[in-house]
């Protein structure tokens, strides 16, 4: 997979227009709810990931999308520590109750759990970069994908209710086209 380098990736930031930097605002305020971070940090913190390679940007996907997701993967690794720490505390409380007597989980094993996270991620993958070559379909998907409401889609996005109805139309088709028997991981 083709990368771009550190001195496209600031072309790119350069080339987003106030439109663009405004919807990055609102998809950043969206998905620091929760975390660590405010909507400027989570953008920044973005930002500074790509520049610094450890998120890779790649050549075939639209800029925005990747910049999108690479702060909804930031929050949501941020989302998870957070509750890493509270469950910690949590099995901390019930160790001193219980006197360390090892009561059985009714949680899936580490196995089913990464067995589960493997499957969708891929399955994932695979519908975004079915849209690759239509950014609007993909920036609409990803806000699907999110748990946004259209009308906040619609907003980030700056398209009217027909424009988003032809755009999940497409995704509808293109998914159905690719999987016409369901997906299998």
């Amino acid at each position: 997979m083709a990368v771009l380098e550190r001195i496209e990736i600031i072309e790119r930031l350069k080339a987003l227009s106030k439109t663009d930097m405004v919807r990055l605002g609102k998809v950043a305020a969206h998905h620091c709810l929760g975390s660590e971070y405010t909507p400027d940090d989570l953008l920044n913190e973005a930002i500074r990931r790509m520049l610094d390679g450890t998120r890779e940007v790649p050549r075939e996907q639209p800029f925005m999308a990747c910049l999108c997701e690479n702060m909804r993967s930031i929050a949501s690794a941020s989302r998870k520590h957070e509750r890493t720490l509270v469950m910690e505390s949590i099995h901390a409380d019930v160790e001193a109750e219980t006197g360390g007597r090892e009561i059985p989980s009714p949680d899936p094993t580490p196995e089913q759990v990464v067995m589960s996270h493997d499957s969708c991620a891929k399955l994932e993958r695979q519908i975004i970069d079915l849209f690759n070559e239509d950014e609007e379909a993909l920036m609409v998907l990803m806000g699907k994908l999110d748990g946004l409401e259209p009308g906040a889609i619609q907003q980030l996005l700056g398209i009217d209710d027909k424009m988003y109805a032809t755009a999940l139309r497409r995704i509808r088709r293109t998914i159905d086209k690719k999987f016409p028997q369901g997906w299998k991981p």
